[in-house]
């Protein structure tokens, strides 16, 4: 959540967001430091996923709306992927 929505809502609401999920500092630490980690690959796999969904569309307006919306699938479903296989073959399944 971003700083501004975050005081937005604590202004309206006058609860803190992680109070709704019961969840501890260290769970929310644990969770963000994991989030970033993967956001990190995600970034890092944008020539490797583009060059890939080139390949699949063979346009680049395409492939730049397909890479998006892989990118922001990918982020959502974070949580489901599992470091026991490739993050790369993970991310291009998503794209198809």
């Amino acid at each position: 959540m971003g700083h501004a929505i975050e005081r937005k809502y604590h202004a309206e609401t006058d609860e803190n967001p992680a109070s709704t999920y019961n969840i501890s500092k260290r769970e929310r630490i644990d969770c963000i430091a994991e989030f970033e980690t993967h956001c990190g690959n995600i970034i890092a796999l944008q020539t490797q996923l583009y060059s890939y969904a080139l390949a699949l569309t063979r346009s680049q307006d395409a492939a730049d709306d397909l890479l998006q919306d892989t990118l922001l699938v990918a982020m959502y479903k974070i949580d489901k992927y599992k470091p026991i296989g490739s993050f790369t073959a993970w991310a291009k399944k998503i794209m198809g």
